[in-house]
């Protein structure tokens, strides 16, 4: 419902107005208006129903947990995976900081320097918690550590291409034939082919296809195999845009400008002629991908140990994020010159095989840090989905 109010109705109000009651000059400032008012209703409607919440979610899990997992990280410093880790640590603040700096002063040199601080953050999480043993004993803590290679690899690999749907995906649309029914549409419209298939394909990859793949592989389907076959999708998706670009750029250039298109000397760039309705496709592969990776790795998460739910789902919402931004806004700046307001003069399926390379390359550290020693080995031959099971086995 939110993805058709926010990309079906209010992205179009704010490029083309809604007329006769919503002027176009006025479109943005009204969508503004609208969500907030939204957003406000929701807000009393929740404050309103508090005391009909259910008051055992607020007494469970009241003891704290991050300090005693600060404590035990400090008292590793002394080896040289602990002094890893306390860096990679200490780099998430950092790179906090620098993304809200970023906002209000945009730079190139701020970019290298938060990409720098990104790469370097995740590189020194994943080397000093590959392999906890330097913590000693497992227990909840260690168990926590052991999935945040796998949590930061698969978050950042997979949504820095996510991230093309609200820049390339939606330039490229708004440079096409955007018409429908008499209107413009706006490119941000289909978004709505990423929404579909999150809402149909989730009950039917758990209920049909996932136990039809274990038939045909004779084996179970783990989460690693669920993560890598997403990243693979959303692969596919910077492809078929990529051809659809070039079909778009032999199309004949229509003279009527798009109003989601940017401004030029002659006003807004004009459309092609090739239908917007095509970019479904890479959206909906997107979305495909999507139904396979977050959920996934949300899984991973909170499955990890009992007693500290509440940390890893904040830590895994951060690594879906704030952590693949950082990449996304470099790779933005070192592909500008083939991204101009006018696509037909830049390079674009240029910066879509940029990121099936950026993929490809996470795909290879995804499986470096999830294959571990030992018993751990065999997480790719059976399932490790079960993390509450094994958490409850290795406590009693």
């Amino acid at each position: 419902v939110g993805s058709v109010i926010a990309f079906g109705f209010l992205a179009n109000v704010a490029t083309a107005g809604l007329p006769p009651y919503i002027p176009k000059e006025y479109g943005f400032f009204c969508a503004y208006i609208i969500m907030a008012s939204l957003m406000a209703i929701a807000l009393i409607v929740f404050t309103v129903g508090t005391p009909f919440y259910r008051k055992e979610s607020f007494e469970k899990n009241t003891k704290p947990v991050l300090m005693p997992a600060v404590q035990r990280l400090l008292g590793g410093r002394h080896e040289t995976l602990g002094k890893v880790a306390l860096l990679g640590w200490l780099l998430l603040p950092t790179l906090i900081i620098l993304s809200v700096l970023q906002v209000f002063r945009p730079s190139l040199s701020l970019t290298i320097v938060s990409l720098l601080v990104d790469l370097v953050c995740i590189g020194c999480l994943c080397v000093a918690h590959r392999d906890n043993s330097w913590l000693g004993e497992p227990d909840s803590i260690t168990r926590c550590l052991d999935v945040v290679p796998k949590i930061i690899v698969g978050n950042v690999t997979f949504n820095v291409v996510y991230n093309t749907m609200f820049s390339l995906f939606y330039s490229q649309a708004c440079q096409m034939d955007t018409r429908f029914a008499g209107r413009q549409l706006s490119g941000a419209f289909f978004n709505l082919g990423d929404a579909f298939p999150v809402i149909i394909l989730t009950p039917l990859l758990e209920r049909f296809i996932v136990p039809a793949a274990e038939k045909l592989l004779r084996r179970e389907v783990t989460s690693n195999m669920k993560v890598l076959t997403g990243i693979s999708v959303a692969i596919a998706s910077q492809l078929v845009a990529a051809g659809l670009e070039y079909s778009r750029r032999t199309a004949e250039v229509l003279p009527i400008p798009s109003n989601c298109a940017p401004l030029g000397p002659d006003g807004h760039v004009r459309m092609s002629a090739m239908s917007a309705f095509f970019m479904v496709l890479p959206y909906a592969l997107v979305g495909i991908g999507e139904v396979l990776v977050n959920p996934v790795l949300w899984h991973v998460a909170y499955t990890a140990d009992p007693t500290m739910k509440s940390v890893m789902q904040a830590f895994c919402q951060f690594a879906m994020g704030g952590l693949p931004n950082a990449i996304s806004a470099a790779l933005t700046q070192a592909t500008k010159n083939w991204t101009p307001n006018n696509l037909n003069d830049g390079n674009l399926p240029m910066v879509y095989v940029v990121n099936v390379i950026f993929c490809l390359a996470g795909c290879a550290v995804y499986v470096l840090v999830t294959r571990k020693s030992g018993s751990k080995g065999n997480e790719w031959l059976s399932s490790e989905d079960s993390g509450e099971e094994t958490s409850d086995s290795e406590m009693q």
